[in-house]
């Protein structure tokens, strides 16, 4: 989009805005939202089967997979979980609608510059925005500039004026001077990616405060009195395997509590699991900086084996690769189908592991164990540690709409800054 181009569309948008904020009240925000993502989520949904077949080969995931992740992305968004939304996060939810007099809005415009790593995060940021009535500039990645633009083309069927409300950009990543001028029309900044990128930034903006949503690690977690189930099994191993280990809710570590045998008895487990998937989405071969990453993670628990350090199982042709590591950091792997187990003992070492957790927690996926208490204590000691999203196995990369990502609030910080200035 060029300057013109620009300057117009949010010309528009704020003229669209003008307009919803006088006469949307939510429950017509959330069923224009919930009918456009309907389109996506549907099993025979045109619009996402065009996206898939384009952003695929661009992204290096199979088909199928990306297909699955992109339904249950869009699935989150009903009238249901945005209703949910409001209610969790705005107090009072009736100072949204139109004509009260103390009114709660969202700034007139907010930036979100996205990163690429897995598809779909517009959607919540969208969602947010159109929920406080805010202009929403979103800035896709380069390697996926489809996905957004094609939903906002969705929604602007059902709601022309919500359409309107929403500006897919793009620019080259070296242009500053555009990233200047789309920046100072922002009242609130949100920037996804690594923590260099993000460091990176707020350098070339020293006067601009920025959101950051950067590097955190996921793991999962097998209590001692959860049992080891094949359900487990492929839970864990589907959510190590979609998207090819990319976005912070890849686990990279599973902690299981007991000995090294039962550790090696759940890899045993994962291993069939993860050759399941190779038959159902083969491994797509990434770039050669992923990729060199990816063979000295195999290479070094290779070493660690044969000293006697570690056990490691591989699949064919090193399709995965399980590392049945004691002592391994929770920290970040390589992804793309790799994955560490640590045994623990107990919940004291459960414990100890996340205090050394080399990255800030994002989701945990817990296998949870029967008793009720012991589920809350799990769930307690998780959060405690950062956790942003505590689920079971198989559903990290389900998270609701509302997920408080980074442990914001999406919404209720949108709505804190008017009434801020309100004050």
């Amino acid at each position: 989009m060029n300057s013109f181009r620009f300057d117009d569309a949010l010309k528009r948008a704020k003229a669209a805005r003008n307009r919803v904020l006088a006469e949307y009240s939510n429950a017509r925000i959330c069923a224009a939202l919930a009918a456009a993502a309907a389109h996506w989520s549907a099993e025979h949904s045109a619009e996402r089967r065009q996206a898939v077949d384009r952003l695929a080969p661009r992204l290096r995931l199979h088909p199928g997979m990306l297909d699955a992740g992109l339904r249950q992305a869009f699935a989150a968004v009903d009238e249901h979980s945005l209703g949910h939304w409001l209610q969790r996060e705005v107090v009072d939810v009736g100072r949204l609608e139109p004509r009260r007099k103390h009114r709660l809005m969202g700034p007139e415009v907010v930036f979100h510059g996205l990163a690429g790593n897995v598809p779909g995060l517009a959607i919540p940021a969208i969602s947010a925005c159109l929920l406080a009535r805010s202009v929403c500039i979103v800035r896709d990645s380069q390697r996926q500039p489809i996905l957004t633009e094609a939903f906002v083309q969705t929604l602007a069927q059902h709601d022309a004026l919500l359409g309107a409300m929403v500006l897919p950009v793009s620019w080259p990543h070296a242009d500053h001077r555009t990233e200047a001028k789309i920046l100072a029309q922002a009242g609130r900044i949100e920037w996804y990616g690594t923590d260099r990128t993000i460091a990176e930034v707020r350098a070339r903006h020293r006067n601009k405060p920025i959101v950051a949503h950067g590097h955190r690690v996921s793991i999962g977690l097998v209590p001692a009195q959860a049992g080891l189930t094949e359900t487990l099994a492929r839970g864990l191993a589907a959510d190590a395997v979609m998207y090819e280990g990319r976005g912070c809710l890849t686990p990279h570590v599973v902690l299981v509590e007991g000995d090294e045998r039962r550790a090696l008895k759940l890899a045993e487990m994962m291993a069939s699991a993860f050759e399941e998937l190779e038959q159902r989405w083969p491994r797509a071969t990434q770039d050669v900086e992923h990729e060199t990453l990816r063979r000295a993670f195999i290479d070094s628990g290779e070493l660690a084996q044969a000293r006697g350090l570690e056990k490691l199982l591989r699949g064919p042709n090193d399709a995965w690769c399980i590392r049945v590591a004691p002592g391994s950091p929770i920290v970040a792997g390589p992804g793309m189908r790799c994955i560490v187990i640590r045994p623990v003992s107990g919940l004291h070492g459960t414990i100890e592991a996340l205090s050394k957790t080399m990255a800030p927690l994002a989701g945990v996926a817990l296998a949870l164990p029967a008793e009720r208490e012991a589920q809350q204590t799990y769930t307690r000691l998780l959060e405690r540690a950062g956790a942003t999203l505590v689920c079971p196995p198989g559903r990290l990369h389900q998270p609701p709409i509302w997920w408080r990502q980074d442990g914001r609030s999406r919404l209720a910080e949108l709505l804190a800054i008017n009434a801020r200035d309100q004050q």
